[in-house]
């Protein structure tokens, strides 16, 4: 662990991020990705990560990435309350707590990525693939 939080601190990670990165899957490799298709620092893609932890969900870079280009988000982190507030309205629907939270990064508020849900798309890839995807850059 001594090793890992060492590249954490080397990549800038702060030091409020790092116990929860290091208790994660998270890697350096996946800050720096993210970091790249966002545009950002590594610190920045670090702290979006972490704030995915909070949420309580861990979906990969490359998801993250794809929800911030199609909703347009500078900082793709939504509220574990957020989640929470869409998973409540859609108790029928088949919708994990990650893909909830990529929904609602993706199309930038509740009430679309509940209306979404509810209309059978229940993961980023399947609204990727739905008539109103609006398409990445």
């Amino acid at each position: 662990a001594g090793g890992a939080r060492r590249h954490w601190l080397e990549v800038g990670a702060s030091r409020r991020d790092i116990p929860s990165l290091l208790a994660s899957a998270y890697t350096v490799d996946d800050a720096r990705d993210l970091a790249a298709r966002l545009g950002t620092s590594v610190t920045s893609a670090a702290s979006v990560l972490t704030g995915w932890l909070v949420a309580g969900c861990a979906p990969t870079s490359d998801e993250i990435a794809r929800a911030a280009a199609v909703g347009g988000a500078t900082r793709p982190v939504p509220s574990g309350a957020a989640i929470d507030s869409i998973l409540s309205a859609v108790p029928r629907q088949r919708v994990d707590r990650v893909q909830a939270g990529l929904l609602l990064v993706a199309l930038g508020a509740r009430s679309p990525a509940v209306r979404e849900i509810r209309s059978g798309v229940t993961t980023l890839h399947e609204y990727e693939s739905t008539p109103t995807y609006r398409g990445g850059s």
